[in-house]
């Protein structure tokens, strides 16, 4: 559901519609712009934007800085002696951008988009934010790697979660895929609202999940309980600093031919969530928390650490 798209800095000297074409990418909309060349893509739309009015590139200034949050970190090669066209469509030969957004396509290149393809029915455009999937940990962990993958931090949310294995699958699938794709995790964590005593949730985590983390990764457990008179911890999502995904049955693997459906966070909703499921938010109460890290992470000493909340939380 999140698609890279490289963009020509040259074709944003100016305000025109492939500037307002960037106010529809980011996460929720399934579109993200390829840092392009990397780590350099900002700086060239701002060189291409020198010949701009003052006030106009103030403009252009302020939007540049709001394409942050939009972007595709790459490591893509980038060779200098070359243009930036002749670079994007090489790399589209070995590495498929969903499509490359230029000025022009005089040449009529089928995966180019210009000013004109900004529409539902151009393919390259159009974008599902919605899909179904298999209730399998691979199918699961496809679908939540590519936002694992532009993320620092990871929420895994889920009332029902217990270290059944069903879950455990499916959490760990996911890390090790997010991991894969090149993720490297700031902040993982697990929310659960389970109503199995904290103690033997603690202990059954600790011995099916610490052993099976990747090396150097630490999760962290939270349990809560709905407020009276609020909102009832039902939904599951997973939820990172760039963005979210429901997943509605939930983040446990099913039966064979078992789905479920899946969504992008329209970002407003998305904000509402992130902001429920922090520590100190009082959207729940917390019952309680925990961490534990993989065992490879230290060598001969323990490595997990009980945090203390029970009761409140407060």
């Amino acid at each position: 559901m999140l698609h890279e798209y490289a963009v020509e800095p040259e074709s944003l000297g100016r305000f025109n519609a492939i500037w307002q074409a960037l106010e529809q990418f980011g996460v929720p909309y399934g579109r993200l712009i390829a840092d392009f060349p990397p780590r350099r893509w900002q700086v060239e739309v701002w060189k291409a934007t020198a010949s701009c009015p003052d006030l106009e590139r103030k403009t252009l200034e302020e939007r540049l800085i709001r394409l942050k949050g939009k972007l595709k970190n790459s490591e893509r090669h980038y060779d200098f002696q070359r243009t930036w066209r002749e670079n994007a469509h090489l790399q589209q030969a070995e590495q498929p951008f969903r499509g490359v957004i230029q000025r022009d396509n005089a040449r009529h290149v089928g995966f180019v988009l210009t000013e004109y393809d900004f529409h539902e029915e151009n393919v390259l455009w159009n974008i599902r934010v919605q899909d179904n999937v298999e209730r399998s940990p691979k199918a699961l962990a496809a679908c939540i790697a590519p936002l694992g993958a532009i993320s620092q931090e990871i929420l895994f949310v889920d009332p029902y979660f217990t270290a059944e294995q069903k879950w455990i699958a499916v959490f760990l699938e996911c890390l090790r895929c997010c991991i894969a794709a090149g993720s490297k995790f700031r902040r993982i964590e697990v929310h659960s609202a389970t109503r199995t005593p904290l103690e033997f949730f603690e202990k059954a985590a600790r011995q099916y999940v610490s052993r099976k983390l990747p090396p150097h990764v630490e999760v962290g457990f939270f349990v809560w309980r709905k407020l009276e008179g609020c909102e009832k911890l039902h939904a599951r999502y997973v939820l990172t600093e760039r963005g979210g995904i429901r997943i509605d049955v939930g983040l446990d693997a099913g039966k064979p031919g078992e789905t479920t459906d899946v969504s992008l966070l329209s970002q407003d909703l998305y904000k509402t969530r992130w902001c429920e499921f922090q520590r100190d938010s009082g959207a729940f109460e917390l019952v309680g928390e925990f961490k534990i890290c993989s065992t490879a992470t230290v060598k001969g000493k323990p490595c997990c650490e009980r945090t203390k909340t029970f009761g409140s939380g407060r």
